[in-house]
């Protein structure tokens, strides 16, 4: 088995729901029960990498139009499984996703615009499933971009000579954070924190500013932010027959903001049941990241597609562990 790190970057707001809700939003985000952090189950994750392997249904009998179906193609089957009912009988995919987690989450910010903030708790988690990993001279690992001590409510690791400082502080919503120092590895270490996450998008435009509006904060802070400062919007559900919106109708809906990183790990198989094709030329890593360049490494997730909701920017990176 080799494992990789998936990387899903937000370039438009998502919705991964967790169903109806009698709290103020309607429609929540899915997320941890125990920290409250945005997830996408790997559920989701499967089924939208599958979809990529489908073919159309054959057109109905007596002509007309070719219909879109969701019949998988071997190799799609190979790598994803196959169901019960499958003319080729159950069997497990190639390919095994586990859940992505928040990894970086966007903050309205009173200089700059916006930045990302992080926390000591997420960082620990991504180091543990393979996300970066630096080594000393002996060859021991050395986690020296990894916050050292606690972080107050009030405080905040981030770049004094950034677009975010206002001299010692940074601002993020209506609170105020003071400058506890700078991120782990901008000292000149080798790597760094900033090193290891702009190196998840390099091209990426946007992403690769994360080194000069990154800030790390405390683990609450964090949870807090994530569920306060994600996408409020409200929707009417119109009556079909009319063409107007029903009575009391209008929902809300709550949605991670765009420029979120999320990261999943992928445990990939080079056999894991009888539907691996012969003669397989290549890993289903490469397969999988074969299909990923196919689509410009953009697809959707989620719901609303058509409005527009869950188009992510997907990179696929060798684990480090």
């Amino acid at each position: 088995m080799r494992q990789k790190i998936l990387y899903l970057f937000t370039r438009t707001p998502l919705h991964i729901g967790a169903g109806l809700s009698s709290g103020l939003i309607d429609h929540p985000v899915l997320r941890e029960r125990h920290t409250a952090l945005p997830i996408i189950p790997g559920s989701t994750l499967k089924g939208a990498f599958a979809g990529q392997w489908t073919e159309p249904a054959p057109a109905p009998s007596g002509g007309g139009k070719t219909i879109a179906g969701s019949p998988r193609q071997a190799e799609g089957t190979w790598l994803f499984g196959a169901a019960a009912g499958d003319e080729t009988g159950s069997s497990p995919g190639a390919l095994q996703f586990s859940e992505a987690k928040l990894l970086a989450f966007p903050i309205r910010s009173a200089r700059g615009g916006f930045g990302w903030i992080t926390s000591p708790l997420v960082l620990q988690r991504f180091a543990r499933d393979g996300g970066m990993k630096g080594y000393k001279e002996d060859g021991q690992p050395d986690y020296n971009f990894l916050p050292k001590g606690e972080l107050r409510e009030d405080q905040a690791l981030f770049s004094k000579t950034g677009p975010l400082s206002i001299s010692d502080r940074v601002v993020f919503e209506e609170y105020a954070f003071n400058y506890a120092g700078e991120l782990p590895g901008s000292a000149g270490q080798t790597p760094g924190l900033a090193d290891h996450l702009r190196a998840v998008l390099p091209r990426d435009p946007v992403w690769s500013e994360v080194s000069n509006r990154l800030a790390v904060v405390n683990d609450g802070i964090l949870c807090y932010f994530s569920q306060t400062a994600c996408e409020f919007v409200q929707h009417a559900s119109i009556d079909k027959a009319l063409g107007i919106t029903q009575p009391g109708g209008v929902f809300s809906q709550e949605n991670v903001p765009g420029e979120t990183m999320f990261y999943a790990c992928l445990n990939c198989f080079d056999e894991r049941g009888h539907n691996q094709p012969k003669d397989q030329p290549r890993p289903p890593d490469e397969a999988f990241s074969a299909k990923l360049l196919d689509r410009g490494n953009l697809l959707q997730f989620g719901a609303d597609a058509s409005t527009g909701l869950g188009y992510c920017t997907v990179e696929l990176k060798d684990s480090v562990r």
